[in-house]
This record gives C-alpha cells, structure tokens and sequence, in this order.
C-alpha cells in the first residue's frame, strides 16, 4: 500500500490540524482534510470552517456554509 505525499506543513497548518484533532478527527483525516481543502479558502473561511467544526457540524456542511 503506498501512502499519498504529504505536504509539509506550515505554522497555520499545524494549528489547524490541532484544532481539528481537539474536535474529535483521526490525525490522519484532518491531515487529509487540510491538504485537500483548505488551500482553497481564504484564512477567514478558514477559521469560519474550524470554529464551525468544533461545533460539531459535519465538515462537509461546514465547508459548503
């Protein structure tokens, strides 16, 4: 089985994907969740995404809100 590469990550990085384990994500999906999102949005979308997150919605949903 390969693994996909992994970006390094950067300081904002590495802050989201603590926030995203504190709210309950297997380090692996957050990792996944970062690279495959988050590029795409803005640092304000991406607090938006995180505090919405650890509210407990569905990522999916919080992505699309």
């Amino acid at each position: 089985m390969s693994k996909s590469p992994r970006h390094k990550l950067n300081k904002t990085d590495k802050r989201l994907l603590d926030t995203l384990v504190a709210a309950g994500y297997e380090h692996d999906k957050a990792r996944d969740l970062i690279q495959k999102q988050v590029y795409t949005l803005t640092l304000a979308d991406q607090r938006h995404v995180v505090s919405e997150i650890s509210n407990g919605v569905n990522p999916t949903q919080a992505y699309s809100a």
